[in-house]
């Protein structure tokens, strides 16, 4: 199963969502309690008194945009600068609410503007880092984070905004101190933790991304995704009837990866000294499957942990392709080996499920859960102290 980093790693927008994994834009300014409606009535016949102050546009551009109307506020805004075209927190307030409706080139040009006036001017600092991670700009995005965070008091998402820009250069260690100092400012924020864990998956820190998922959970239960990735956290730890429930409500929760939520299930079951309830509950799922005939890849998966196919064959079908599928290949190889690794090791054959966890390594497909799980397996194997609190360990090789 490709268990690859979340988009929000790779699309490396400086970003903090609502709904974590969920891009957004970045939190830019103390948020804005909209104006009543007697006191905007008021604002209005201010405007109306003396349109040309650009004071009363600016703030009533502020209320708007509070008030989700940032379509307004843009109008009231243009206006405001049309009257006063070196209006700093105008400028500054435009680039960001022109990001927000996806006028990219028209928020670079605000936010740049707002700077030459004013180069401390976080919003707009912020801004432009946004603009520079979509384009690609990583280098000058950081270069940009740099410079916010190196204002008083810089913000949370200022944090994990850098923190996505080192992952993505490879520099995992300044991600996690970057989300170390987005935590320690924002305590209660379940997207940092969640962040945080999958640096430490990526650092081979399990121990700190089981404690940062726990948390994220507690701080917000319907995190996206946090189940199933506790549950493979779990998996790499060789707890394999903790992880049980949380891929279970995965599966209910998101029936696109129930295939693989399955799979799962059944090894985390053959694992914890079940293997009939693994097989029970994987035939279950099986003869609801569609499609019936098993014949795309998660089928065979399925069918030969159902023991109706042999291990050569398995192996052999995961080297065929439909289509151009050609690259899936090593990756379809790295699920083979490994789940024809844990078949032996259920059954007793230590010597041979090492040798195929070690052929699953050796594909080099580091971004497949059962790559991480093989060489979970073969750690295990290399620390005698863990084999009398694991499921049955691969033995070192003599």
């Amino acid at each position: 199963m490709r268990f690859a980093i979340p988009r929000w790693f790779l699309i490396l927008v400086a970003c903090l969502g609502a709904a974590v994994g969920a891009p957004a834009q970045l939190q830019l300014g103390p948020t804005r309690v909209p104006l009543v409606p007697s006191e905007m009535d008021r604002l209005n016949r201010a405007i109306e008194r003396d349109p040309a102050r650009p004071a009363f546009r600016l703030e009533r551009a502020r209320q708007r945009a509070a008030g989700g109307q940032v379509g307004r506020a843009v109008e009231d805004l243009d206006v405001c600068l049309r009257l006063e075209p070196d209006n700093g927190p105008a400028r500054s307030l435009r680039a960001t609410l022109r990001l927000r409706e996806g006028d990219v080139p028209g928020a670079r040009a605000d936010a740049e503007a707002a700077l030459r006036g004013n180069a401390r001017d976080a919003d707009a600092l912020a801004t432009l880092a946004t603009v520079q991670a979509r384009a690609g700009e990583n280098s000058a995005a950081e270069a940009t984070f740099d410079r916010l965070l190196a204002l008083p008091s810089p913000r949370a998402s200022a944090h994990a905004g850098r923190a996505q820009l080192r992952v993505s250069r490879g520099d995992l260690p300044g991600a996690r101190a970057d989300l170390d100092a987005a935590i320690e400012r924002e305590p209660g924020g379940a997207e940092h933790r969640y962040r945080r864990a999958w640096v430490c998956w990526w650092m081979d820190d399990l121990d700190g991304a089981l404690g940062d998922i726990n948390q994220a959970i507690i701080l917000r239960p319907t995190t996206p995704e946090a189940h199933r990735f506790r549950g493979v956290v779990l998996l790499r730890r060789g707890e394999w009837a903790a992880a049980v429930p949380d891929l279970h409500r995965h599966a209910q929760e998101q029936p696109r990866d129930e295939d693989a939520m399955r799979t799962l299930i059944w090894l985390a079951q053959a694992r914890s000294a079940d293997p009939a309830a693994a097989d029970a509950e994987l035939s279950r799922y099986a003869s609801r499957r569609t499609p019936p005939d098993r014949a795309d890849w998660p089928g065979r998966i399925i069918a030969f942990l159902l023991e109706e196919t042999s291990e050569e064959q398995f192996i052999a079908a995961a080297a065929t392709t439909e289509g151009d599928r050609a690259g899936a290949v090593v990756g379809q190889e790295c699920e083979a080996f490994y789940y024809a690794g844990a078949k032996r090791l259920a059954t007793g054959d230590t010597a041979g499920a090492r040798s195929l966890f070690e052929r699953s390594v050796a594909t080099g497909v580091t971004r497949f859960l059962e790559h991480q799980l093989a060489q979970a397996e073969l750690r295990r194997a290399a620390a005698p102290a863990l084999r009398g609190t694991e499921a049955t360990a691969v033995p070192e090789s003599e």
